[in-house]
């Protein structure tokens, strides 16, 4: 693959409130004087993870789920809860024997695929990690009428996401996100971390730092893929309260 990606305290994002927990509590705190209108404080402990991109077939480590595999031990191992989803339209070829599984589309894991290894001798995947055989295209690509790709937006509404937070969303998808990035505010999910390769400068770079910052992002990490000659940079944010953006601390 390409080295290692950095990620804020995965330790801690089972424990984490989610977003969408914590504005209903106070929505029905205001409403009722009791959270959930009960007294119930319950929250959501399941966590969410999209990783969009897998690299190309041509690299001998391709599909490499490492970092996928490494961040579910981080977070329980294969009793998580965590759910953690991939998108690669390459994997129609590579893992025909897996999606054919018509209990697959339908998120069902059966022991038959959760004991399948992968080409490349691959460690077995647990059921918590769910493949999808469609890349991610901005709305400007749809008119190109690619049959293996969805919008992000599309991809939500196809998995039932729709209002959840997503805790970490890792795009590596060979300069997708120049056209994707900003639809990833308007497809109907939270992001907390997003881990992005970006590939080049184009022109709308400086709106692509401007726009992530508008939305109360700030960068933890940044370092040069060496492996490709520094041309290509991994990028690491962090979603904030937006206080931290208006208090004078921030400039």
């Amino acid at each position: 693959g390409d080295g290692a990606k950095w990620v804020c305290d995965p330790h801690r994002i089972l424990d984490a409130p989610k977003m969408e927990d914590i504005q209903n509590i106070q929505t029905s705190t205001m409403t009722t004087g009791f959270a959930n209108g009960s007294g119930d404080t319950t929250t959501t402990s399941n966590c969410l993870v999209y990783s969009i991109g897998r690299g190309m077939p041509q690299n001998p480590s391709y599909p490499d789920f490492t970092f996928e595999l490494a961040l579910l031990e981080q977070m329980g191992g294969k009793s998580s809860s965590c759910e953690i989803h991939i998108f690669d339209h390459h994997l129609a070829s590579q893992y025909n024997h897996i999606l054919s599984n018509p209990n697959y589309h339908n998120n069902i894991h059966t022991e038959q695929q959760q004991s399948v290894t992968t080409p490349h001798t691959q460690p077995m995947l647990p059921k918590n990690i769910q493949l999808h055989p469609w890349s991610i295209e901005g709305t400007i690509d749809s008119k190109l009428g690619r049959r293996q790709y969805l919008t992000l937006k599309e991809t939500v509404q196809r998995l039932h996401h729709t209002g959840r937070q997503v805790d970490i969303f890792k795009v590596d998808c060979e300069a997708c996100e120049w056209h994707t990035y900003k639809e990833w505010f308007t497809s109907g999910i939270t992001m907390r971390q997003i881990l992005v390769e970006l590939h080049g400068s184009p022109k709308n770079e400086d709106d692509f730092f401007e726009t992530l910052e508008a939305h109360n992002y700030v960068i933890f990490h940044k370092e040069a893929d060496t492996q490709y000659g520094g041309i290509w940079q991994e990028y690491a944010f962090l979603k904030l309260a937006p206080e931290f953006f208006s208090s004078s601390n921030y400039k």
